[in-house]
């Protein structure tokens, strides 16, 4: 029998979710710079925990050591960064200030606002970046292992299950 792994199905359901709200769009379970960026997140924050590489949390030089753990890292973050950046940039050259689609959409037209009445403001392209870097990344990384534990839990207590379920009805 093959073993039982909800994570892949959880993980992008809980990460088109956010592309809908963040992105206006969901992606198909099989486009590939979609599994491409959501395995990377993974393999981000396994390397992040998981290796030599949580030191440069001690050691922020340690970051940019051109070999192992370090090296991937930085690589992944820079994949991750171009997607997110170029999904801005997507968002600002089709932009209707007439019909916002989504948070992006929202956000620039925001940008545009204070842009008018404090051109110091802390609104900018910049900050929406790493909002929704937040958002994409530690949004789905969070929600998914949230679910994945509840899932656990009832399984390993069909009463609270039941309890769950009778709720639900």
């Amino acid at each position: 029998l093959p073993i039982f792994n909800p994570l892949p199905v959880i993980n992008n359901a809980v990460s088109n979710i956010i592309c809908s709200m963040c992105f206006g769009r969901r992606f198909d379970y099989t486009d590939k710079e979609f599994t491409t960026m959501l395995n990377l997140m993974s393999r981000g924050l396994e390397i992040s925990v998981n290796s030599h590489a949580i030191l440069s949390n001690l050691c922020s030089w340690l970051y940019y050591l051109p070999f192992g753990p370090f090296k991937e890292l930085r690589q992944i973050e820079i994949d991750i960064t171009a997607f997110l950046k170029r999904i801005i940039v997507q968002h600002r050259e089709t932009l209707d200030v007439e019909n916002p689609r989504d948070f992006i959409d929202m956000y620039l037209l925001q940008v545009a606002e204070e842009k008018k009445i404090n051109s110091a403001s802390s609104f900018n392209e910049d900050y929406l970046f790493y909002i929704i870097g937040d958002l994409f990344v530690a949004g789905t990384d969070t929600t998914t292992n949230t679910i994945l534990w509840s899932i656990l839990y009832m399984s390993l207590n069909p009463d609270i299950q039941e309890k769950v379920q009778d709720r639900k009805s």
